[in-house]
């Protein structure tokens, strides 16, 4: 942000996490469906929520909008709160059906 690249990084970052989540959470919703995990609709519901906001984050940047520490900070706290909370979860409801 000091040296004014924010923007032009942080569309490769948003590029690549739409990219990276689309595919993994493709997978992970397919192994709920396929060991009927009991919280996957909230679950799902969790991952269109941060796709719906990365492609308006997108739009933003497109558009000319500056890039905030706000974006970092949302961007942060959604993905270590999700894989630290919500992630563990299905993970222990995975294992207990023996996969690793």
């Amino acid at each position: 942000m000091q040296v004014g690249k924010a923007n032009g990084v942080m569309r490769k970052i948003l590029s690549d996490l739409a990219d990276h989540t689309v595919t993994h959470f493709s997978y992970e919703e397919r192994l709920f469906k396929q060991y009927a995990y009991p919280d996957a609709a909230a679950h799902q519901s969790a991952h269109a929520s941060l796709v719906t906001q990365i492609r308006e984050l997108q739009k933003q940047l497109e558009g000319g909008a500056p890039i905030s520490i706000k974006t970092f900070s949302f961007l942060t706290k959604w993905l270590t709160g999700h894989i630290m909370k919500d992630d563990q979860k299905y993970s222990q409801f995975l294992r207990a059906k023996g996969i690793q």
